[in-house]
């Protein structure tokens, strides 16, 4: 699978900085280089080969010149936008495969979810960011005020950064097995710590 790419140039308030464009998921654009008359006529500028199989599900993000992505084994890559050059990539220490479909990012870090784990990832080295949480972490399956021995936590989806806060929920699950509930939770951008949680399900 491969992610192909077509160049335009764009202003920082034209980037692609959160899932769907924007806090407002408008899944829109300013940009005007592409319209009606030439779209027939693009061809790809660059194409990033994941080397993996599977579903790929990532909507990017693009901001300061670079492209952020997921692979299907869930690493983070960081791309030169111009050049789709890798710069970088983060994989987490237990490898891991499934569905990632965005990241979240705030000033020089973007958190990205592999397995029941939440990482901080460094913008500028693709490291784990050693003062979020443990070693670059947090664990989702704690602070959800259950018991987290009997339901399995994932986050797909990625949350949203309001102020200092990464807030998220949890995948429930869509069949009949035992899954956690879908709380929300925002968590410190900087330290991984729980700041509040609201209980969908009330208790």
């Amino acid at each position: 699978s491969f992610l192909s790419c077509i160049l335009m140039h764009a202003t920082a308030a034209q980037d692609w900085t959160a899932y769907h464009g924007d806090k407002a998921a408008s899944h829109y654009s300013p940009l005007e280089q592409i319209h009606r008359q030439n779209v027939a006529k693009l061809e790809p500028a660059w194409i990033f080969r994941t080397e993996r199989t599977g579903t790929l599900q990532c909507n990017p993000l693009i901001f300061k010149g670079n492209v952020y992505l997921v692979d299907q084994d869930l690493r983070l890559h960081a791309l030169e936008g111009r050049t789709g050059k890798l710069i970088w990539t983060f994989s987490a220490p237990k490898t891991s495969r499934g569905i990632q479909r965005g990241l979240a990012h705030w000033q020089d870090r973007i958190f990205i979810s592999v397995g029941h784990h939440l990482y901080a990832v460094s913008i500028e080295t693709g490291e784990a960011i050693p003062s979020f949480g443990v070693n670059g972490r947090i664990d989702l399956r704690h602070d959800l005020d259950v018991d987290p021995q009997i339901f399995p936590v994932s986050l797909r989806t990625p949350g949203i950064v309001y102020k200092d806060m990464l807030i998220v929920g949890s995948n429930p699950g869509e069949g009949p097995q035992l899954t956690a509930p879908g709380h929300i939770r925002a968590f410190d951008v900087r330290t991984g710590k729980r700041l509040w949680i609201f209980h969908t399900i009330p208790h």
